[in-house]
């Protein structure tokens, strides 16, 4: 999908729309609104799953499985500790 933010309604829509027309099961996978200003429109967006399922498209979405995306270790080996970037300027010294 093309945009899992503030354009995520559009994207959805697309989304549906390509899988509608070419005649192919859709499955949206991890599904969620990906920042802070998106996220009432998980609401919206599972309503038009529904309404696409409710005309007889194939499509599915199943939801992200975790609180935060881009996860940075807390702990972990000392030569990772400091953050990505912190470790990729270790690698090019």
């Amino acid at each position: 999908m093309r945009n899992e933010s503030d354009g995520l309604l559009e994207a959805v829509t697309e989304t549906i729309r390509i899988g509608e027309e070419a005649g192919v099961p859709v499955q949206i996978s991890h599904h969620k609104a990906s920042s802070p200003s998106a996220w009432g429109l998980v609401k919206d967006s599972l309503a038009l799953i529904d309404a696409a399922q409710a005309r007889g498209v194939d499509v599915t979405a199943d939801q992200y499985p975790y609180r935060a995306g881009e996860h940075q270790p807390v702990r972990g080996p000392p030569e990772h500790r400091g953050g990505h970037r912190r470790v990729w300027h270790r690698r090019v010294e």
